[in-house]
Parts: structure tokens; C-alpha cells; sequence
């Protein structure tokens, strides 16, 4: 290694196949292979060896492991897919005796070293990072995104721990071959978007723990993403957004996910959601309950899971209702529905047909998932409203909250309850167990 790295690989004691193994290890001729040096690993092809080490943790690791055998020596060279992390374990071990900034430029030389070292013909399917990123350190980020941009970036992710915001990239933004990309922050910190572009070529999209503060600059970037198909918000903060607007013609999977330990706000409480995105297949909704909702053109929408914390801050019937109506009004075509009892977390609110708009909205719906079911009355009218007006209905799922140890009744009463279809069979889960009960 060259440069200012200080970084010492020691080679791992690791035997080779042909010096070791069990007496009856034998070849289909009777002769013991690790007898005559038959090292069947290192012999494997090329592709297969890069799929073996894509497997290990750190593209450090896999560089220590190529001293194992004289034909891995150089295999870290063409290696498609690139882990690094300054939590690492030679990384940590260095924090006990150098200071951080000392150990973050030795990390910096390392990754340098790499992408210096490698074929740049070579396309790279995969690149991970996770680390400290600090201001001073932003060009060192830009730059290994230009040199993977080069070499036709496929997957990318990142886990930072950053002092401040960071900002995509226009080169990357612009990158055609890049499929895939999730965005991590340790801590909640700002990602700077672009105003005028979308990525290219990009499929899916996941951000985690990312601060969003201008709602016209995200609906413009997500509209200008002419192929995306998957779209993941994880524990991200809208707090300053009066608007989270997505309005896509490709999107096919929305996940909104604001259930995490320490999602470090309020999830769209104090924001409107509005999604128009006419090609939507599956919507993933587990976050605090939206200022308001407003779905339109998901003509496409088959399945949604919704779990809406907090309901009882609205307090007001009528402001309930109107918020389920809503809901309900945006996702008439569904087949599949699940619903974490979502119908019992106001209390002081009956369920009432108004909150559907039409009872066409169940005529589509082939499966129901209702999970931690306590059978209070609002669960049970809303079961008996989908066994009445679910036509096509194949099969309702009810799982027990874990409170709930001896539901016999409340199963008892469910299955007295009128069903259009025909068909339908109830399944009733608990704990570990559970029970099917045949269409009777």
C-alpha cells in the first residue's frame, strides 16, 4: 500500500482444502484430493468467486482472505461489490491510540487506495459505505461518487453519521446505470435534493432518517424519476413541510414507515399526504395519522396496509370520520387490506358505514389481514360490513392482540355474521397457533 496508509493486513491463518479435511474425503476414483493438492475452491471460476466474497462483511476482509491462496491474490482487484465501514473492527481498535480525525484520513486512504488500485473498466454492481462524514470531508464523498459514476454504478448505499447537511450530486443524480440507492442517516440530518433533476435511470429509492424540508423540490425530484418503481420513506422527518405531495406515473410500491423506535419526529401529524400515482400496486402505511389525506388516480392500488396511530387526537367524531372517508374513498379497487386494528384506537368513535363512502370499495377485495384484534365493537362492525359487501372475498385473517387468551365468543359471534361470498374462509390466529375455520 502506498501513500499515507497505515492500515496492517495480517494474513489469517486459514488452511487450504488441499492441505486438510476428513480421511474419508475422497475423490470418485478412491484417491484422497487434499493428498494430491487439489484445492477445489480456488480453482472455482472467476464469477463465482466474486459472488463468495460479495457475501463478506468488508471489502477489507475480503483483501486479508486473498492471501489464502495465490490465485485469490489479486481477485480483490476485479471485484464488482464494495463494502467499507469506519465500524469496523481494525478501524476501532485504531480509535483506542489515534485520534478520530487520524483513523477517518487513514479509512479516507484506504477506500482511495481501492478504487485507485481496480480495473476502472470494471463495472461496479455494488458499493456500500457507512461512516463518519464531516464538511471537510464532502469533496472525498464526491469524488468516490464520480469515480463509481465512471465506472457504471449499478446499487448504491450509504449510512452516514454527518455534522450537516449533504447534497446529491448532479453527476450521480445523472447517472444512468444506477438501479438502486438507499440513503441512511445515523442521525437525523438534511438531504439537499436536486431542484431541476430526477435520477435517470434509478428503480428504487429508500431513505432513512432523512429530514425533508421543501415539499415543492421533493414532488418536483420523485416526478422527475421517469422509471421509479419503489419508493421507501423509513423514519424520516416532514416537520417543516405542510405538503408531503408524490406524484408519480411509475410508481408501483409506497412505503411510508414512521414506526421505528426513535423516529426523531412526528411523522406527517402536522403534514398532508397527498399521493397521485396512477400505476401504485402496494401501499405500506405505518405512521401517525396524516393531517389530512388526499389519494387520487390509484386506479392500480390492489394492496395497502394501513396502521394509523393516535386517532383519539382528533377527538372530534365528525373530523374522524371525515379523515376515514377519505382514506377509504382513494383505494376502491383494492383486493388486499390489512389493518392493524386500526378501528380501535378511538374509543369514544363508532364505526359507521360513513367513514366507507361505498360499499363498492370492498367488491374488488380477495384478502383481509386484520392484526392484534380485541373484538371491540368497531372491529366487529367493520368485519361485518366486509362479509357483507366483500364479493369477491377468498379470505379473512384475524389475528388476536396478546391480551386476548380465551376469544371463543368473539369468534363464535363472527361467524354468525351474514357473507355475500361464498367462498370466504376465516382464519383466526394466535400466538403460535391457529385456527381455520372452514366456510360453514
Amino acid at each position: 500500500m502506498n501513500g499515507r496508509l497505515a492500515v496492517t493486513l495480517e494474513n489469517p491463518k486459514i488452511l487450504r482444502l488441499s492441505e486438510g479435511g476428513h480421511d474419508d474425503a475422497r475423490s470418485e476414483g478412491g484417491h484422497d484430493d487434499a493428498s494430491e493438492g487439489i484445492d477445489r475452491i480456488s480453482n472455482l471460476p472467476e464469477s463465482i468467486l466474486h459472488h463468495i466474497f460479495s457475501l463478506v462483511d468488508d471489502t477489507l476482509d475480503v483483501i486479508t482472505a486473498s492471501a489464502v491462496s495465490r490465485k485469490w491474490r489479486y481477485i480483490w482487484l476485479s471485484m464488482p461489490s464494495l463494502t467499507f465501514s469506519t465500524f469496523h473492527k481494525i478501524w476501532s481498535d485504531k480509535r483506542k491510540t489515534l485520534s478520530s480525525h487520524k483513523v477517518n484520513e487513514e479509512f479516507k486512504d484506504f477506500v482511495n487506495w481501492v478504487l485507485m488500485s481496480q480495473n476502472s473498466s470494471i463495472t461496479v454492481q455494488s458499493f456500500c459505505l457507512c461512516g463518519y462524514i464531516h464538511e471537510s470531508d464532502d469533496y472525498t464523498l464526491y469524488r468516490w461518487m464520480s469515480v463509481l459514476a465512471d465506472r457504471k454504478l449499478q446499487e448504491l448505499g450509504l449510512m452516514v453519521f454527518s455534522d450537516g447537511p449533504v447534497e446529491l450530486p448532479h453527476f450521480l443524480v445523472s447517472c444512468e446505470s444506477l438501479v438502486y440507492f438507499k440513503f441512511v442517516f445515523g442521525l437525523h440530518e438534511v438531504l439537499k435534493l436536486p431542484s431541476s433533476a430526477g435520477f435517470v435511470g434509478l428503480n428504487m429509492l429508500s431513505l432513512m432518517n432523512v429530514k425533508l424540508l421543501d415539499c415543492v423540490s421533493f414532488r418536483t425530484f420523485i416526478s422527475n424519476c421517469p422509471v421509479l418503481e419503489h419508493l421507501n420513506l423509513l423514519a424520516c422527518v416532514f416537520s417543516d413541510m405542510k405538503i408531503l405531495d408524490i406524484a408519480s406515473v411509475s410508481l408501483k410500491s409506497l412505503v411510508i414507515d414512521n414506526s421505528y423506535p426513535d423516529p426523531g419526529g412526528d411523522g406527517l401529524r402536522n403534514c398532508e399526504l397527498k399521493v397521485t400515482c396512477p400505476g401504485l400496486v402496494s401501499f405500506y402505511y405505518n405512521s401517525p395519522l396524516a393531517k389530512d389525506f388526499l389519494l387520487q388516480d390509484l386506479n392500480s392500488l390492489e394492496d395497502i396496509f394501513l396502521s394509523i396511530d393516535s386517532l383519539t387526537e382528533y377527538g372530534v367524531v365528525n373530523d374522524c370520520h371525515h379523515i376515514m372517508h377519505k382514506v377509504f374513498k382513494g383505494i376502491s379497487n383494492i383486493t388486499v387490506l390489512k389493518l392493524p386494528a386500526a378501528l380501535e384506537m378511538y374509543e369514544t368513535v363508532e364505526f359507521s358505514v360513513e367513514d366507507i363512502p361505498s360499499p363498492s370499495v370492498t367488491y374488488h377485495l380477495k384478502m383481509v389481514e386484520l392484526l392484534e384484534v380485541r373484538g371491540g365493537k368497531n372491529e366487529l362492525e367493520f368485519m361485518r360490513f366486509l362479509l357483507k359487501h366483500g364479493r369477491a372475498l377468498d379470505r379473512m385473517s384475524i389475528s388476536w392482540a396478546a391480551d386476548i387468551k380465551d376469544p371463543k365468543d368473539i369468534t363464535s359471534e363472527i361467524m354468525k355474521f351474514p357473507r355475500t361470498s361464498s367462498t370466504v374462509v376465516l382464519k383466526f390466529l394466535q400466538l403460535e397457533s391457529e385456527v381455520d375455520v372452514s366456510r360453514l
